[in-house]
């Protein structure tokens, strides 16, 4: 009976012994995980910031920040283009919101604050910039209700002006060419949707 009962005893010493084995590994492998993924996210961060800096876009966001008029309009688009991919990451939670609106939200509203890109991407191209609308959203969400009603209006005045833009003329010889009913709806909505868009952010920047 002695030598029975000393072998179950080595028998739940052995399991308990690789009980705790497993849920160490179990433990190791989280933590090996976690620690992959934020070099991972940190890695992202470090590319997004440099993929911010190039000179093109870094070229655009002064234009835009000193509310210049815009010469590059490819470079414009290729700038918006990449909150468009910011907004695909926070999407599939690759980057947190917080972290996003703290370092590139004042960019973000910036847009919405330069009358050429309003005008011609935000209203006129509107069908062609839904992630971009989709990001402000997610960014700052007190605009939210505004927003969609500046959508929708842009959705409006784009199907009934669109065909009669030309780039080659002057943002003022083509705003002309909005009723003025139209030009005080798009005013005023624009003026309500700035309002949340001045909030202060993080100071952090790159």
């Amino acid at each position: 009976m002695c030598q029975v009962a000393e072998f179950q005893n080595v028998v739940q010493i052995t399991q308990i012994t690789t009980g705790i084995a497993a849920v160490g590994a179990l433990i190791f492998n989280i933590t090996t995980n976690i620690r992959n993924t934020k070099s991972a996210t940190n890695q992202f961060w470090l590319g997004l910031r440099d993929r911010f800096a190039e000179e093109k876009r870094y070229s655009a966001h002064k234009r835009i920040r000193e509310n210049k008029t815009i010469e590059e309009w490819a470079d414009v688009d290729d700038y918006l283009g990449l909150f468009e991919v910011c907004e695909i990451m926070l999407r599939k939670k690759t980057i947190r919101i917080g972290a996003f609106r703290a370092l590139y939200g004042y960019r973000l509203s910036n847009l919405l604050f330069h009358d050429e890109i309003v005008f011609y991407k935000f209203v006129m191209e509107v069908k062609h910039w839904g992630l971009l609308y989709s990001l402000i959203e997610r960014t700052f969400p007190k605009a939210k209700p505004i927003l969609k009603k500046f959508r929708k209006l842009s959705e409006e005045l784009s199907e009934r002006y669109i065909n009669q833009m030309g780039r080659a003329k002057t943002l003022s010889e083509n705003y002309a060419l909005v009723s003025n009913e139209d030009q005080k709806r798009l005013d005023k909505t624009l003026e309500e949707l700035r309002i949340p868009l001045q909030e202060p952010l993080s100071t952090g920047r790159i």
